[in-house]
């Protein structure tokens, strides 16, 4: 298997992208199962021949790409939280541009806390 002597985590890459790809259409379970199987059929088209080792590198191959797939389908499954409205009063430390918008951070007695706000200035 070429493609598992020179770069072995191309394929579990390429298994993750597809089955990330189509996850929407199959949902978020199935990536579970797309993704071992397009890596290993990744690793096994770049077959050229028979070579002693081959099989516990495919089985670590697939057993790395599984656990991938796991960890993204936990982060994937979990509804988004919820932004929380603080009111408290404190003092802004810092004000930077973040894309169109800005942000600053407030320091209070709760914590440090980032806001991001349309404008520059504060009132």
């Amino acid at each position: 298997m070429e493609i598992l002597v020179r770069c072995p985590m191309l394929a579990a890459l390429g298994g993750l992208a597809v089955s990330l790809a189509l996850c929407e259409r199959t949902g978020a379970p199935l990536v579970l199962f797309l993704s071992p199987v397009v890596a290993g059929a990744l690793a096994l088209c770049s077959c050229v021949r028979e070579v002693r080792g081959q099989r516990p590198a495919l089985l670590a191959l697939l057993a790395v790409t599984l656990l991938c797939a796991i960890r993204i389908f936990c982060v994937l499954d979990r509804p988004p939280e919820v932004s929380r409205i603080v009111r408290t009063r404190g003092t802004v430390t810092l004000v930077r541009p973040w894309g169109r918008r800005y942000v600053a951070v407030l320091d209070t007695p709760e914590g440090g806390f980032l806001m991001q706000l349309p404008f520059a200035t504060l009132t």
